[in-house]
């Protein structure tokens, strides 16, 4: 919505330049320096919003990347902290699995 402002701007100083409502050159030359300004407003507004929405995809793949980082450590400390402590045969002394619980804590 912004971005429809400097644009009505140009057309309406184009407009009024054209028709000769004003006729006096310094009145032309400030339309016309209005008419500039407006557009390079435009084109700030449009580098604005091409750098916000290569922020918010650069966001998106940093918190898909994060998200695939806390799942890999989550299932990295799942598998160590579960593992049985004589090598994968399962034991049912009660001092493995007492030590098992202080290895995981």
């Amino acid at each position: 919505m912004a971005g429809l402002i400097p644009v009505a701007a140009i057309v309406l100083s184009c407009i009024i330049i054209s028709k000769g409502w004003i006729t006096s050159y310094l009145a032309n030359a400030f339309l016309l320096v209005l008419s500039g300004l407006s557009l390079l407003s435009f084109i700030h507004q449009i580098y604005l919003w091409r750098e916000t929405k290569a922020c918010e995809s650069a966001n998106e793949d940093f918190a898909k990347k994060r998200q695939e980082n806390h799942m890999f450590f989550f299932l990295f400390f799942y598998t160590v902290a579960y593992q049985p402590l004589s090598g994968g045969e399962s034991s049912s002394s009660s001092e493995e699995s007492r030590l098992g619980v202080q290895l995981t804590m």
